[in-house]
């Protein structure tokens, strides 16, 4: 739950209340003075939709980067790029930093996050401006994986923040990650691939804060921040039917990994050799490579001497040098120690199974664990609940809170999983639950 001196849960509970919306958009960059967009100027509406994951048939869900959208009053056409009279010609583009904040009247503001503009829509003429934002979390997911070395026995917190500092992000990484992984590498060929499959097996999420920070966190938090009761935030509750109810049991494969010591992991009979001192780069390993144990290069007459190399889990990259003046076509041999995943299946045997694979679950113990979480998550009669609420901002993702509902007859406790918080004079939000039964 967000902490803001001035205010407090029960400013926004109140039967009576005035609350203030307002966009501040930073045309010139986060270090200037933004221009401020509320019901005052410019202000139409605006929407911010954070959540800790798109739902898939994994019930911990995929990494979705935060949205949201605003609408100004284009008077004169100031808000139209095109318009090189504008105030702000030049400066409307992709990329603006937008922080959305509310308040109650007379109190501190409260921010909704910090996005980015991915797109502007105001023609000349237009009566109004239509933007599109997302978090950082978007453009985290486009980048290519970095290259990393194996790691071995560590836990997740320590591979969380190993692979985070390989991308070179500041993530704020819950330290009670405690499972250990006896071989970690980046599996797949994309972050979102990679990033999945160890947050899945982690049972974690990545999210972006209000405040456009990282932050990885565990969904396994219990203490309750809040109760909504029909007196100060529930104005209706809708019953979800979720894609988990579906399954009538459960498979999990998972990985046993282990070591093959000396053996081929490259080979090629046809490797170019220029004259002098020359550095291959980027031969690829056939597997996943622990460690280079020899190397050796044959070719007839002289053979280039091998000044030395450099290796990750993938690839590596060779030194040489040559006598004279001719390039040398030779065969390459480099041996070490090779890691295999053993896949191993624990299975319910039913005709629907919710099928899952991870190689980041790696002892039979936890696979067992693991699984029976997931048969919990299948088992829950309310997996979660949709919530259509006054507004309570200071409550964030991944908080816990207590709904009781006399008017609904209904009482559930639940993690935030989502929530879209609108504004247009009147604020209000609507949060998905997850129930914390199955998180038991």
């Amino acid at each position: 739950m967000l902490i803001i001196s001035g205010t407090s849960l029960s400013d926004f509970n109140a039967a009576t209340r005035v609350v203030h919306g307002r966009v501040k958009i930073y045309f010139d960059g986060l270090n200037e003075d933004p221009v401020i967009a509320s019901q005052d100027t410019y202000l139409v509406d605006f929407e911010v939709i954070e959540e800790l994951s798109a739902e898939t048939k994994n019930p911990f869900g995929a990494i979705a980067a935060n949205e949201s959208s605003f609408t100004l009053l284009n008077q004169n056409n100031i808000f139209t790029a095109t318009n090189t009279s504008g105030l702000y010609y030049g400066k409307i583009k992709v990329g603006v930093p937008v922080i959305y904040e509310v308040c109650i009247e007379g109190k501190p503001w409260i921010p909704l996050g910090l996005h980015f503009v991915s797109d502007w829509k105001a023609k000349l003429g237009s009566i109004t401006a239509d933007v599109s934002c997302i978090d950082a979390l978007h453009n985290f997911l486009t980048l290519a994986v970095p290259s990393m070395q194996l790691q071995t026995v560590v836990n997740y917190t320590q591979y969380f923040e190993y692979a985070f500092s390989a991308y070179n992000i500041n993530v704020e990484i819950n330290a009670s990650l405690t499972n250990l992984l006896q071989y970690a590498l980046p599996f797949g060929s994309s972050t979102p691939d990679f990033m999945q499959e160890l947050l899945n097996a982690s049972l974690c999420y990545l999210r972006i804060n209000r405040y456009g920070e990282y932050v990885l966190d565990t969904y396994y938090r219990n203490t309750n921040v809040a109760t909504f009761t029909d007196s100060d935030q529930i104005k209706d509750i809708e019953l979800t039917q979720s894609i988990i109810k579906n399954y009538d049991g459960v498979s999990l494969t998972y990985g046993l990994p282990s070591l093959n010591s000396n053996v081929e992991v490259l080979s090629t009979s046809e490797l170019n050799i220029p004259a002098g001192d020359y550095t291959t780069s980027n031969l690829k390993f056939s597997d996943i490579v622990a460690s280079v144990s020899g190397i050796t290069l044959h070719t007839d007459g002289v053979v280039p001497t091998i000044v030395g190399y450099t290796a990750d889990n993938t690839s590596v990259n060779l030194s040489t040098s040559l006598v004279g003046t001719e390039a040398k076509s030779c065969s390459l041999t480099v041996l070490g120690s090779t890691i295999t995943f053993l896949m191993n299946e624990i299975t319910d045997n039913t005709s629907n199974m919710l099928k899952l694979e991870n190689r980041y679950i790696q002892s039979k113990a936890y696979a067992e664990e693991y699984k029976e979480l997931l048969n919990a998550f299948i088992s829950t009669d309310v997996p979660e609940i949709i919530l259509d609420t006054r507004g309570q901002p200071l409550i964030e993702l991944g908080d816990t809170i207590t709904v009781n509902s006399t008017k609904l007859n209904t009482v559930f406790i639940g993690l935030v999983k989502r929530q879209k918080f609108t504004y247009n004079g009147a604020f209000s939000s609507e949060v998905t639950l997850l129930n914390r039964e199955a998180l038991a």
